[in-house]
């Protein structure tokens, strides 16, 4: 995600999984990945990473979430010296649309 954000790429085959779009565990794996090391652990992994980004892409919509994500607006604003109110705005594009 920060590589991402920084406008940066790297390599597919630096991570197991280097297509999300796969339809199964074994198309997504890079192709200079072992077949035979992709374990059930392994393939909880991948779930749990996407399960992970879903969970961020919702942050901001969610109520439950709400008083955490002003703390860190809060903590980001103090660490980088910016106004709470800049910190949101970065976040918004990151915002799910609704």
């Amino acid at each position: 995600m920060s590589i991402h954000a920084a406008g940066l790429t790297e390599s597919k085959e630096t991570y197991v999984w280097e297509d999300l779009d796969a339809k199964t565990f074994d198309e997504g794996a890079a192709s200079s990945f072992p077949k035979t090391k992709i374990t059930g652990k392994l393939r909880e992994y991948a779930i749990a990473g996407a399960l992970h980004l879903d969970h961020l892409a919702g942050l901001q919509a969610s109520r439950a979430d709400a008083r955490t994500l002003e703390l860190n607006v809060f903590q980001l604003s103090r660490s980088l010296g910016i106004p709470e109110p800049d910190v949101q705005a970065k976040l918004k594009p990151f915002a799910l649309s609704t």
